[in-house]
């Protein structure tokens, strides 16, 4: 059975293959998600897309990825990402969250962007949901 990307409604509508399906991979990991304190708030588990409706974007396959869950396939990554857009954007915790969260993503939640670096884009399948799947938060402050 296959199955559908939770977006692909969205996807449709770009002019180009999204996600490019030669360029997915199934992950099975612990990763690091920026998160609130609350990690069940609605943000915490929304693409940057819904997040941040009006971004910039330099091509379709980069419209695409703010489709996709951003996380970080190691902490240390995760802490210092989190910390240079801290100090970059006083906004930003009030846009993604100024915790991390650990998450266990399995093949079952979507296929992830093929990367080989620290970074996760996870295009997640219909009903996938990880509301309350956040754990061991840590508050990072600049």
């Amino acid at each position: 059975m296959t199955k559908l990307f939770k977006y692909s409604a969205e996807h449709g509508k770009l002019g180009c293959d999204c996600p490019n399906p030669d360029e997915l991979e199934t992950v099975n990991t612990t990763a690091y998600r920026f998160v609130f304190k609350d990690s069940t708030h609605p943000k915490c588990s929304t693409p940057n897309m819904l997040v941040t409706p009006f971004r910039k974007t330099r091509s379709c396959e980069e419209h695409c990825g703010c489709w996709a869950l951003s996380f970080w396939r190691d902490y240390s990554h995760a802490e210092s990402k989190l910390r240079y857009l801290l100090k970059a954007n006083k906004n930003f915790a009030s846009i993604a969250g100024d915790y991390i969260a650990e998450c266990i993503i399995t093949e079952e939640d979507g296929l992830a962007e093929k990367s080989g670096g620290a970074h996760i884009n996870l295009h997640e399948y219909e009903g996938t949901d990880f509301a309350n799947r956040f754990s061991n938060l840590k508050q990072i402050k600049v």
